[in-house]
């Protein structure tokens, strides 16, 4: 199992605006054999940045907060690379993946929704922003895809069904415009209507 590392000093003096440009994803973290954490190259070998939201940017300054606290109570401090998520108290070994997917597993069993796995997060992330109108290129670039056609193929069908909705709705607009039924749409300018009737 594998998972992304943020590569982020979560610095208290990092200010909103710098926040608010995202993270850079640069190395994913995996469980090797179940047994060690490995730090690794990520699958595309590329760095790519996700911007964030407040929401987001909140949950980040609080993790912070936690894992000062964390490593003042052990008697030492984090240390200057720490991880967003860590086993230790100074912050240098990155959670293991097993332990997120347990924790997930435990979270959605209390809340009934035993049928959710990362994955299908993921295809609610894509299809929930492709909806909303955001660019193939723009949702490749958040689920980390090097090439956006490989998000074009992975979501086709559902982008076939948006196709169809964005038909009956431009259907709809046209038929909101359209004369009333029986009357004859003009065709010509109102000086054609005047020539025609001298």
């Amino acid at each position: 199992m594998s998972r992304v590392a943020v590569d982020r000093r979560l610095d208290r003096q990092a200010d909103l605006a710098d926040w608010l440009r995202g993270v850079r994803i640069v190395r994913a973290v995996s469980d090797a054999d179940g047994h060690a954490v490995v730090v690794k190259d990520t699958k595309t070998h590329a760095t790519r940045r996700l911007a964030l939201d407040l929401s987001t940017v909140e949950v980040f300054r609080r993790r912070r907060a936690r894992a000062e606290e964390v490593a003042a109570a052990s008697g030492g401090a984090l240390v200057a690379d720490a991880y967003v998520w860590s086993q230790a108290a100074d912050g240098s070994i990155p959670y293991r993946p097993d332990r997120v997917t347990g924790a997930f597993i435990a979270a959605r069993h209390s809340l009934k929704l035993d049928h959710l796995t990362f994955h299908t997060l993921r295809h609610f992330a894509a299809t929930t922003l492709a909806g909303s109108g955001v660019g193939i290129r723009t949702i490749a670039g958040r689920l980390g895809h090097a090439n956006p056609n490989v998000t074009l193929r992975t979501y086709a069908h559902f982008l076939e069904v948006a196709g169809r909705d964005a038909a009956a709705h431009l259907g709809g607009i046209v038929a909101a415009l359209a004369p009333a039924s029986g009357e004859e749409p003009e065709t010509g300018t109102s000086a054609d209507s005047a020539a025609d009737a001298g």
